[in-house]
């Protein structure tokens, strides 16, 4: 076993260590089983291999393989009758890694898995676009290419959904980006970078994601589209102040805002000025930035970007400003969300008005809120809610909640600190926590 795991850890492929002699080698073995498949299952099983998920969905091997999905769904019924692939959930398959090797080392070199790997980026272009266009927004850019097969795109019926998809693919995905900068398909990468944004937000933090979205930022310079560099050096900049390099950021953020004002783009000012409101280090400065946004937002007539400036403001407002000034915006606030479909800042609108409710005493208006949220993916949405739960617990003097509450609030700052730890609304949370439980605690004791 030490000969064997010394020469797993030098060779190029495990399939030479663990052959015991010539007549008992693996590829010869996996060679009978492939030689008896047919025509459809031999390419699917070698093109399987530039699939980089732990798990192989039936649509993306549709996209790779350059089928429809009945056809794929009959070649996949004869790999797992054949025992070369197992189906592990619906839509959902597995091969083994030394199957997995044997496959790759069939289409290695080919033409057939290079045309392979940019069917595969293709499909991640439009998977991204499609779980983009769940939350509401309007797309920067255009994709300008037909999906290699366009039934294999699947839309989704939630944002939660869209967020689950991404995190199930995640691997995938980024393997399809970086696809993509090794073939030279510049926009395809930039476009991936650019529309898995709002489910890499909820899942990936900030440090984690720098490196591709400069990739994603220089590949676009690379094709030339200066909107699309725009807004992904935007992003850029926002993950590289969130990652407490807040001079990059702001040398970014200058060139984005300078470029879209020159371009009369009200959205793109709206949307940059909403960035640099909620990085600001100072708390009237945030102010001043976020109201900046809004007016912007009005100026565009985009109804989606006013809906995002206008939550972004009320974060804002809910940490400086008095509670009716935020009751008074959350009710526009939820007429723009409402009105322009952004159904995915809904929960923000609810936990913020949560907090107007508790502020008030309005306790059991403030817990059914917050119950409305529950199930979102969003940690920033979980961290309010838990905020509203101890506040509103803590005035019913019902202490088990309160504390349990607190201790989900304190647990979820330990589990994404990258998310949590230096972000303004959830320092400005703790006081207002402490303050519920310190008064409760007092009542209960007289």
């Amino acid at each position: 076993m030490h000969d064997v795991a010394d020469g797993l850890s030098a060779t190029a492929s495990a399939l030479d260590v663990l052959s015991i002699d010539t007549e008992n080698d693996l590829r010869s073995t996996f060679e009978w089983s492939y030689r008896a498949l047919s025509d459809d299952a031999a390419r699917l099983f070698r093109l399987a291999s530039v699939h980089a998920g732990v798990t192989h969905p039936r649509a993306a091997l549709a996209s790779i393989a350059g089928f429809d999905l009945a056809r794929t769904s009959a070649t996949l019924a004869e790999l797992v009758g054949a025992n070369m692939f197992v189906a592990v959930a619906k839509g959902e398959f597995a091969v083994h890694d030394l199957l997995r090797i044997y496959a790759h080392e069939l289409a290695d070199g080919t033409d057939e898995r290079t045309d392979a790997l940019r069917r595969l980026v293709g499909h991640y272009v439009h998977m991204t676009r499609s779980a983009f266009l769940t939350f509401g927004r309007t797309p920067v850019v255009e994709v300008e290419s037909s999906p290699p097969v366009p039934e294999a795109i699947a839309s989704f019926e939630s944002l939660d959904d869209a967020i689950r998809w991404f995190f199930t693919e995640r691997k995938a995905v980024l393997d399809a980006f970086a696809v993509a900068l090794s073939l030279g398909m510049d926009r395809e990468a930039a476009l991936i970078a650019l529309d898995w944004r709002p489910m890499r937000q909820a899942t990936d933090a900030p440090r984690a994601m720098l490196q591709e979205i400069a990739q994603a930022t220089d590949a676009a310079v690379r094709c030339g589209d200066e909107l699309l560099e725009a807004e992904l050096r935007r992003d850029l900049a926002v993950n590289l102040g969130l990652s407490g390099r807040d001079a990059e950021a702001e040398q970014h953020f200058q060139r984005v805002l300078a470029a879209y004002r020159a371009w009369g783009d009200d959205a793109g000012e709206s949307n940059t000025l909403r960035n640099l409101g909620y990085l600001a280090a100072d708390p009237h400065e945030r102010l001043s930035l976020t109201a900046q946004s809004v007016e912007a937002a009005r100026r565009s007539g985009r109804g989606d970007i006013l809906a995002i400036s206008l939550v972004t403001h009320a974060g804002i407002v809910q940490m400086v400003g008095t509670t009716d000034e935020l009751a008074d915006l959350m009710a526009e606030t939820d007429r723009a969300v409402v009105e322009s479909g952004s159904e995915y800042l809904a929960p923000y609108v609810a936990v913020y008005r949560a907090i107007v409710h508790a502020r008030r005493g309005e306790f059991e208006a403030c817990l059914e809120l917050v119950e409305s949220t529950r199930g979102s993916a969003d940690v920033m949405i979980q961290a309010h809610g838990a905020m509203a739960t101890v506040i509103a617990s803590a005035g019913t003097n019902r202490a088990e909640a309160a504390y349990e509450a607190r201790e989900r609030f304190d647990r979820l700052v330990r589990d994404h600190e990258e998310f949590l730890i230096e972000d303004h609304e959830v320092s400005g949370m703790r006081p207002w926590m402490d303050d519920a439980l310190a008064e409760m605690e007092r009542r209960l004791a007289s």
